[in-house]
C-alpha cells in the first residue's frame, strides 16, 4: 500500500495467514513470544523492639524477591532469566550511661541482587516492538537459531533468551554512633548538645556472561522438503566475560547544641548551632582528580521564639562552603525567616472554638544555596589542558614531533553557588477537631543556574563553550491537603487528599532571540516541547498546490498539513512554536479513605497528574523507518486507524504510510501530541484482624490477613501504554499490577 503495489503475492499472504509454513512463512507475536502476563514477588519484614529505663533495642530486617514477566529458555545451561533480590537490616541501641548522657549506635545495610540477560534490555524491548512478524520464526522447529542478515537488526529471541547473562550486586552499609549530654542539671534546662559520627560504604558491581549463538536465516526447501539456510552469525562456543566494580566512602562528623525553654508560662525560646563536615572518597575514580576527596563544611544556626503560643517567629541561617568553587567563593550565607500567628489560641476565639478549632497562619522566606551545579567536571575555577596527538615538528629536518598540547575548558573563578530565594505563605484551619485544611503558595526565584554560554557568536574564537553562573528561572505555585478523621457510627473514616500545582517559567538562559520570538525558550516553562501545528490531512492535490509549501519532502494526499505561522509561505523549522504542556506534570494530586468497623479495614487511594503532554515517535508508530522489512512492524492501532486509499478520513488518527521515512509526517507536531494526564487507583486494600481472645494463647498480640493491591486502574484519555510511561512507542519495561496476599503478626 505505501509503495503502491503488492509486495507479497495472496499465496504468500495465505500461507503467513494459515501457519502452514511456520519456519518460512512465519507469524509472531513478538509481545506474547517474550513476555509473560504475571510475575510473582515476595516480601517479609520482621521487626523486633524492647528495652528499659537504662537500654532500647530495634532490630528489623526485610527480604524481597521479584521476578519479571520476560519469558525463561530452559534449554540453557545458564540462567538469563531476569531477577530482583533485596535484603535489609537495621539495628538500633540506645543507652543511658548516666541520667543526662545517651549513646546511641545505629547499624544498616542494603544487599541486592539482580540476575538478568545478557543483552541490553533496552535493545530487547526495542527490537521486540521493531522486528516484523514474519522476519523470522523465535527458532526453527530443526532446533536452528534465528537471525536476520547483518546490518539488519537482532532477533529478540536470542536477545531474550540466548543472549548469555549478567549479575549485579549492591551493598549499601551505613553507620552511626552518636552521643547527647543533657546539660539540665550541670548548667540550665533546656540545653543539651550531640555529637555524631556515620561512616557509610557503598559498592556496587557487575559480572557479565555474553553470549552469541550461531545463527541462520532461511531461504527456502530442498526437494526433500528440508530447511536450505544462509548462516547468519557465526556465533561463539562459549561465554565471554567482564567485570566492572564501583563504590565510596563516606564520612560524616556533625556536632550541635539545643536549647528549648518555656519561661513564665509564656515565653516559649529554642535555639540551634550545629557544625557538620562531610567528605566522600570513590574507589573506582577514573582520573587523578575524581580520586581526590569530595569535601563540604558547614555551620548553621536557629532562633525561635512564641508567645503564649499565639505568636511565632523563627530566624535560620546556614554558612556552608564546598570545594567545588574558587576561594573566596567557597562559602555561602544562607538566611531565612519565618512568622506565625494561631489566632485560635486567642481568649476572643474561645466562643467558636469548637466550630473552628485551629486557626493558623503563616509566612517564611528565605535563600537557598545549591553546590552541585553540573559542568561535567571538578575544580571549574581551573582551567583545563588537552594533549592531542596531531604534532607540531621541530628540528631542521622535522626529526623532533613531541606533539601538542592547548588548554580546554577556559577558568571560571567566578563560579559560584546557585541560589533560591524561596517565599510562602499560607493558612491551617480544622473544623470540629475533625477536618484540617492547609493551604500554601510559594514562589521561588532560581539564581545563578550553572550552564553552557549560548550568546558567545562562533567569531569570539573559543574551541569550548564556558560554564558560567547565568541562568535564571521563577517558580511558583499552590500546595493543599485535607484530612479527615472521624468516627460515625461504628465506623472510624480517615480520609486523606492532596493538590500542588506548580508552573515554572525560563527567565534567563543566555540565549539571544530567535529568528522569531515566538520560538524563544525564555518565557516558557523548562522542558516545554516546541513542534509543528497540524491542521489535519491534506485531502486532495488541489489543496496541496495551494498551501504553503512544506519544506520536509515530497507531500502527498493524507500527509499532515502544517500551519505556516510566521506566513512566508514556506512550512519550515521556523514555523515551530510551543505546544502542550512539558513531561513533567504541573498539576499532581491524590486521594484516598480508610475504613474500620469491628476487625474489618479496608483503604483506597487514587492519585493523579495534569497538565502533561506525550508525543508518539518510533519505526513503530512512523512505520518503516528502519530501511529494512526485518525491522518494520506497525503498532495495531496505526493499522487500523491510519489513512488510506481506500478510507480516505480526512480525521483519521493516523497520516498515511509511507514505504521510507517520511520526513514531513514523522516530526514533532500537535498531529502526535496527546494528554498525558492521567488518574490511577493506586492502591487498595482490605483486611480483618482477628480477635485478640483467639490469639492470645499463642502469645500472638496481633494477628491481621490482609489483600491488597497496586496499579489497579488508570484513567486516561490516552490508550496506548501507561501515560506516566511517556512518549515514544511504549517499548520500555511497563508499571506493574500487584496482587498481594499477607499476614501482619505482632508478638
Amino acid at each position: 500500500e505505501a509503495t503502491g503495489s503488492n509486495y507479497y503475492t495472496e499465496d504468500v499472504i495465505r500461507k503467513y495467514r494459515d501457519n502452514s509454513d511456520p519456519d518460512l512463512y512465519p507469524n509472531v507475536n513478538w509481545i506474547k513470544t517474550l513476555y509473560e502476563d504475571f510475575a510473582q514477588n515476595a516480601r517479609l519484614n520482621v521487626n523486633i523492639s524492647g528495652g528499659g529505663s537504662v537500654a532500647r533495642y530495634y532490630v528489623a530486617g526485610s527480604l524481597y524477591s521479584e521476578g519479571s514477566i520476560f519469558k525463561e529458555e530452559q534449554t540453557n545451561s545458564y540462567d538469563s532469566s531476569l531477577k530482583y533480590n533485596k535484603v535489609n537490616f537495621r539495628a538500633n541501641v540506645d543507652l543511658n550511661v548516666t541520667n543526662s548522657t545517651i549513646l546511641n549506635v545505629n547499624l544498616a545495610n542494603i544487599y541486592e541482587t539482580r540476575r538478568r540477560p545478557g543483552s541490553d534490555m533496552g535493545n530487547i524491548w526495542y527490537y521486540a516492538f521493531a522486528t516484523s512478524p514474519n522476519a523470522f520464526p523465535p527458532k526453527y522447529s530443526d532446533g536452528k537459531f534465528s537471525g536476520p542478515q547483518a546490518g539488519s537488526g537482532y532477533n529478540p529471541y536470542n536477545l531474550l533468551m540466548n543472549s548469555g547473562y549478567a549479575n549485579d550486586y549492591w551493598n549499601s552499609a551505613q553507620s552511626l554512633i552518636g552521643i547527647t549530654q543533657d546539660f539540665g542539671d550541670l548548667i540550665t534546662s533546656g540545653l543539651k548538645a550531640n555529637i555524631k559520627f556515620s561512616w557509610d560504604a557503598y559498592n556496587s558491581g557487575t559480572i557479565s556472561r555474553p553470549m552469541e549463538v550461531q545463527q541462520w536465516l532461511a531461504i527456502g526447501r530442498n526437494e526433500e522438503g528440508e530447511l536450505e539456510y544462509n548462516e547468519t552469525n557465526r556465533g561463539q562456543e562459549s561465554l565471554g566475560y567482564s567485570r566492572s566494580m564501583d563504590g565510596y566512602r563516606t564520612y560524616y562528623l556533625e556536632g550541635s547544641l539545643t536549647y528549648d525553654k518555656l519561661i513564665n508560662k509564656k515565653h516559649r525560646v529554642g535555639a540551634l548551632f550545629l557544625y557538620n563536615q562531610k567528605q566522600t572518597n570513590y574507589l573506582n575514580a577514573d582520573s587523578a582528580l575524581g580520586s581526590l576527596p569530595y569535601r563540604t563544611q558547614g555551620v548553621a544556626g536557629r532562633l525561635t521564639y512564641a508567645y503564649s503560643d499565639k505568636y511565632f517567629a523563627e530566624f535560620n541561617m546556614g554558612y556552608n562552603g564546598s570545594e567545588n568553587f574558587a576561594p573566596g567563593h567557597r562559602f555561602g550565607f544562607f538566611p531565612a525567616g519565618a512568622v506565625g500567628y494561631m489566632i485560635s489560641n486567642e481568649d476572643f476565639w474561645k466562643p467558636i472554638a469548637h466550630i473552628i478549632d485551629v486557626l493558623k497562619f503563616k509566612s517564611s522566606y528565605g535563600l537557598v544555596g545549591n553546590d552541585q551545579i553540573g559542568g561535567g567536571r571538578r575544580f571549574i575555577y581551573e582551567e583545563t589542558i588537552i594533549t592531542e596527538g596531531n604534532n607540531y615538528v621541530f628540528g631542521s629536518t622535522g626529526q623532533y614531533a613531541p606533539g601538542r598540547i592547548r588548554m580546554g575548558e577556559p577558568a571560571n573563578p567566578n563560579v559560584s553557588w546557585e541560589k533560591a530565594y524561596k517565599f510562602n505563605i499560607g493558612a491551617e484551619i480544622s473544623f470540629f477537631n475533625s477536618l484540617k485544611l492547609e493551604g500554601d503558595y510559594f514562589k521561588e526565584k532560581r539564581r545563578g543556574i550553572f550552564l553552557q554560554r549560548a550568546g558567545l557568536a562562533g567569531i569570539v574564537g573559543l574551541s569550548t563553550t564556558p560554564w558560567v553562573n547565568v541562568g535564571k528561572m521563577n517558580n511558583q505555585g499552590f500546595d493543599g491537603t485535607l484530612k479527615f478523621n472521624r468516627k460515625i457510627g461504628k465506623v472510624n473514616v480517615t480520609a486523606l487528599a492532596n493538590y500542588t500545582y506548580a508552573h515554572n517559567i525560563l527567565i534567563d538562559n543566555d540565549e539571544p532571540d530567535w529568528n522569531y520570538k515566538y520560538r524563544n525558550r525564555i518565557g516558557k516553562p523548562y522542558g516545554q516541547p516546541f513542534g509543528l501545528v497540524a491542521l489535519g490531512l491534506f485531502e486532495s492535490e488541489e489543496e496541496i498546490k495551494n498551501s504553503s509549501k512544506q519544506s520536509f519532502g515530497a507531500v502527498r494526499v493524507g500527509d499532515i498539513k502544517y500551519l505556516d505561522v510566521n506566513g512566508d509561505g514556506v512550512v519550515d523549522t521556523s514555523d515551530e512554536l510551543a505546544i502542550g504542556y512539558p513531561s513533567m506534570p504541573e498539576i499532581t494530586y491524590g486521594f484516598g479513605v480508610t475504613a474500620q468497623w469491628q476487625g474489618f479495614d479496608c483503604s483506597v487511594f487514587l492519585q493523579g497528574s495534569d497538565h502533561t503532554s506525550l508525543f508518539v515517535n518510533g519505526g513503530s508508530i512512523y512505520g518503516f523507518t528502519s530501511g529494512s522489512l526485518t525491522r518494520a512492524a506497525i503498532n495495531e492501532d496505526v493499522y487500523k486507524n491510519r489513512w488510506t486509499i481506500s478510507n480516505p478520513n480526512p480525521k483519521a488518527k493516523y497520516p498515511r504510510l509511507d514505504a521510507q521515512n517520511n520526513q514531513n509526517n514523522n516530526r514533532t507536531s500537535t498531529y502526535r501530541m496527546y494528554d498525558a494526564s492521567f488518574l490511577r487507583l493506586k492502591n487498595a486494600e482490605i483486611g480483618y484482624t482477628i480477635p485478640r481472645r483467639y490469639t492470645e494463647s499463642f502469645y500472638v498480640n496481633n494477628l491481621r490477613v490482609y489483600l491488597s493491591g497496586v496499579n489497579l486502574l488508570t484513567f486516561s484519555k490516552f490508550k496506548l501504554w501507561d501515560p506516566e510511561r511517556g512518549g515514544g512507542e511504549g517499548a520500555a519495561y511497563p508499571p506493574n499490577k500487584i496482587f498481594s496476599i499477607g499476614l501482619n503478626v505482632n508478638f
